[in-house]
């Protein structure tokens, strides 16, 4: 029996899941509100087991294959739809099949191509469950543990319906293998990222349908105020990651565009100086870090070595930041008791901080003002829908929604809460707006699977104490205690630790030698960067050195044909002198023309002398030896235009 059961849930996932994403394809074509659902039912109609179709048990037929809990007065009306249709026929009342109804061949064929696509990512989430420790026993599981995955974390969540949080199956190691999938597939880009982005999108318009509460029409939260709670500001300014901030800045964007005006009270800005505050004091010594309690802001602090000066520097520009994320503020509404009921109970509520860390009275005080002045702000009213709410307090506290949403419902007995989760809001804003905020649904996905692949306080409570034993007894320096707490194989190693297991020593010293192996490690890689940087420094000096070499060769052989030039004109015309003197040398009277021309006597005497002149100097000294002048000519040309050269003037100069 038990067997059976399970067989039928594990179908049950697989039908949802594939309807998730029909309904998902729907939206995406732009089809009506009542038109995303008609041929789901007009399906379940060709294959209802009676021709008299009786609502409540056809609306338990419709969950059985689909996974849709229609509401019934939508069920009816998709009936009506049918009837004109010719699917059925009403009778007093009652709607009956028509004989001879056949099946859609087209929906069954699209459902078993999104069956076989979640079938791909259940292998694949199957494989990375094993490398972590986790086994699934078929596909089907790992596709069901996906689903409530999705559906407790992330997407179970439209505007009055809050989160219910909590680890899927209470395992924490089960929780953080498919958050570790989840955030590999969205970090890789893998192609299997567009059928989770399907579920994911898909789950969110069921929500939306189902509980009626976003119509799709433009516009649909103008004329809200929406006031960020402390969380949601420490994550727009960037204080707990960049998936984070990336996550809640595209998300306050989207829901400013749906029509929406953002706020935050005054008294939440103090609330974050003061968070910020404490991390002021303690980031200044290494006993302070380590009492500093597991939160994602205490991670992103260590991860990017945050000093006091720089946290100081964050609380100066608090308010310009928010300023640019175009956030106002304003004080609490003057408390008005009429409009408020039983504030006490609601304080003893908000005290349950079992599962939160770092919270006090200040944080109690802050949340009953804070739901106190919505409700104050609504001046009795008690909206049904988000349109007409006016008012409304978004938080990023899956506890503090739920302790406020019971008590308002004791109280109120009726109304839309005034408080919410802050990916209600988002998700109101993607649904009214998919193009606009396309990215918003994953982005947020990713910011949760990065938050709960954290270690759990009681686990990094113990884990801290162990590291002040080693440094207690010598084993580990102050410096290298804070080096273990920021590094992220700390937060991997454990991430699975459940929280009732022991923590042993042993455990505590591996991760540390890890850490000191992958610091060690580190400071390898960047000598061998530094090496490779000084080997390509060499190189490229070696190249300059050729090239400059190459450069002056060029030079040179230049240098060399012109000096030939010159020195073969000077030679020449020389040799045409000693030629000429030569010749007048010999025992011959010279012309009368010669006589007559004052001139070329005064040359051809010149040319005369310096025959003898040089032959002489030619007897005693090789360097006028006219074999020898051209290459001393040639030498001394050469000399000068290299001077010239180097000295980058011109031959005039």
């Amino acid at each position: 029996m038990a067997s059976e059961t399970s067989r039928q849930h594990v179908k049950s996932t697989r039908r949802g899941l594939a309807t998730i994403a029909f309904l998902k394809a729907r939206f995406d074509e732009g089809i009506d509100y009542l038109g995303m659902f008609q041929p789901l039912v007009e399906e379940e109609i060709r294959h209802y087991e009676k021709d008299d179709i009786d609502l409540g048990g056809f609306q338990a037929a419709v969950r059985a294959s689909t996974g849709l809990a229609v509401p019934t007065d939508i069920l009816r009306t998709l009936l009506r739809r049918a009837t004109r249709k010719k699917l059925l026929t009403r009778q007093g009342g009652r709607f009956l099949r028509q004989p001879g109804v056949s099946g859609d061949a087209s929906l069954a064929r699209r459902m078993k191509e999104i069956g076989s696509q979640h079938l791909h990512l259940a292998k694949r989430l199957r494989e990375s469950a094993e490398a972590r420790g986790i086994q699934f026993s078929s596909d089907d599981d790992a596709l069901a543990a996906l689903m409530r995955f999705l559906d407790e974390n992330h997407i179970g969540v439209v505007l009055g319906h809050p989160i219910q949080g909590g680890p899927i199956d209470g395992s924490v190691r089960l929780n953080h293998a498919v958050a570790a999938f989840v955030a590999d597939i969205l970090r890789s880009g893998d192609r299997l990222g567009a059928t989770l982005e399907d579920i994911v999108k898909g789950l969110i318009v069921r929500n939306a349908l189902i509980l009626r509460d976003i119509p799709i029409v433009k516009r649909h939260l103008e004329g809200l105020t929406v006031f960020l709670d402390t969380g949601v500001l420490l994550q727009a300014m960037g204080y707990a990651g960049p998936a984070e901030e990336q996550a809640t800045v595209e998300g306050i964007r989207a829901v400013r565009k749906a029509g929406a005006q953002l706020y935050a009270f005054e008294q939440t800005i103090d609330e974050v100086e003061s968070i910020l505050r404490v991390y002021e004091r303690k980031l200044g010594s290494t006993a302070g870090i380590r009492s500093l309690h597991t939160t994602p802001l205490t991670f992103h602090f260590l991860e990017i070595k945050s000093t006091p000066a720089d946290i100081r520097q964050e609380i100066a520009f608090l308010r310009n930041k928010l300023a640019q994320l175009r956030i106002r503020t304003r004080e609490f509404p003057k408390h008005i008791p009429k409009y408020t009921e039983d504030e006490a109970a609601l304080a003893e509520a908000l005290k349950d901080r079992r599962k939160q860390r770092g919270t006090g009275e200040k944080r109690v005080w802050h949340d009953v003002r804070a739901v106190s002045a919505i409700v104050t702000l609504r001046a009795g009213n008690r909206p049904n829908k988000i349109a007409s709410a006016r008012f409304i307090f978004a938080s990023r506290s899956s506890l503090t929604v739920l302790n406020v949403t019971r008590w308002y419902r004791e109280s109120y007995r009726r109304g839309l809460e005034p408080i919410v989760h802050f990916r209600s809001v988002t998700n109101a804003a993607w649904v009214l707006s998919p193009v606009n905020a396309a990215s918003i649904p994953m982005k947020e996905l990713f910011s949760v699977c990065s938050a709960i692949l954290h270690p759990s306080a009681e686990v990094w409570s113990r884990f801290v104490w162990h590291l002040e034993r080693l440094v207690t007894s010598g084993e580990l320096g102050d410096d290298e205690s804070v080096a273990v707490l920021a590094h992220q194989f700390t937060r991997i190693d454990l991430t699975d630790i459940e929280s009732e297991e022991d923590l042993e020593a042993t455990t505590v010293s591996e991760i540390v030698e890890r850490v000191r192996e992958s610091q060690a490690g580190k400071f390898r890689t960047q000598l061998a960067v530094k090496q490779s940087e000084v080997d390509a420094s060499k190189l490229e000096a070696a190249d300059a050195q050729s090239e400059l070499k190459f450069l002056k060769s060029k030079a040179r052989a230049q240098t060399e044909r012109v000096a030939t030039w010159i020195a073969g004109t000077i030679h020449i015309f020389l040799c045409l002198i000693l030629a000429v003197g030569a010749i007048l040398t010999l025992p011959i009277q010279w012309s009368d023309w010669s006589e007559s021309n004052s001139f070329l006597t005064l040359v051809l005497w010149l040319c005369a002398t310096a025959f003898p002149v040089v032959s002489l100097l030619g007897f005693f000294s090789r360097r006028f030896h006219m074999l020898n002048i051209f290459d001393w000519l040639k030498m001394l040309v050469a000399s000068r235009i290299e001077n010239v050269g180097s000295t980058g003037k011109s031959p005039e100069h």
